[in-house]
């Protein structure tokens, strides 16, 4: 008999999951009130105080509505895991654009 090995630590897919995944409203509000701090801290200390956290909170949170259908659950990453990847990407992606702002105003 062949035993199947599952991670302790990750939980079946739920049915606020089954929920979020169909970009229910009320599940995902309940989700980003669940995991703001695990956005707005990375983000605060990539950044420092002030709006650009804000934004880049929005950001990740708006990523991760339109990307939830196709999040995995069975996949290798667990949805606090993947959240923080879509943050971590936006400031980047951020820096990249305020880069290239500050080339083309230098070259004027």
């Amino acid at each position: 008999m062949l035993a199947v090995m599952t991670d302790p630590t990750r939980a079946p897919a739920s049915p606020d999951l089954d929920r979020l995944r169909s970009q229910d409203p009320l599940a995902f509000r309940a989700f980003a009130v669940k995991h703001q701090r695990q956005v707005f801290a990375p983000i605060s200390r990539m950044t420092g105080r002030g709006p650009l956290v804000d934004d880049l909170a929005q950001e990740t949170f708006l990523k991760a509505y339109r990307a939830l259908p196709s999040f995995d659950p069975a996949g290798p990453a667990r949805i606090s895991t993947w959240l923080l990847t879509i943050a971590t990407r936006a400031r980047a992606s951020s820096r990249c654009r305020d880069r290239t702002r500050s080339c083309r105003r230098s070259r004027g």
